[in-house]
């Protein structure tokens, strides 16, 4: 709840405006897709750069999935309702499917 309570709607209008998003902004957003149950594309293998090191890992679902829920007006109201609300109805199959996501690590280990 902490960690949802520090973003603020100009970090949200940040990420929105990044003409040409990080790795790390779409691994993130599809973490959040993952969460809110919504969809994401099929599985395809692909490196990811994270902490300036290419990591093994699925391909993101930005371009089809994410970007829209990361262009929501509502996106920031949907995070704090699911702080609040809708963590407690966290199942083993979504803590399975955000597993990789948790447990991603750089080839050195960090």
């Amino acid at each position: 709840m902490a960690a949802a309570d520090s973003i603020k709607p100009a970090d949200i209008n940040e990420a929105k405006g990044n003409r040409n998003p990080t790795d790390t902004l779409r691994f993130i957003m599809d973490a959040v897709q993952i969460l809110f149950k919504r969809p994401l594309d099929p599985v395809k293998l692909t490196e990811l750069k994270i902490q300036g090191q290419m990591c093994p890992f699925v391909m993101d679902s930005f371009q089809n999935c994410t970007k829209a829920t990361l262009g929501s007006p509502n996106l920031l109201k949907d995070i704090m309702n699911f702080s609040q609300v809708e963590k407690d109805n966290i199942n083993e199959e979504t803590i399975e499917l955000l597993e990789p996501y948790l447990t991603l690590k750089a080839p050195d280990g960090k």
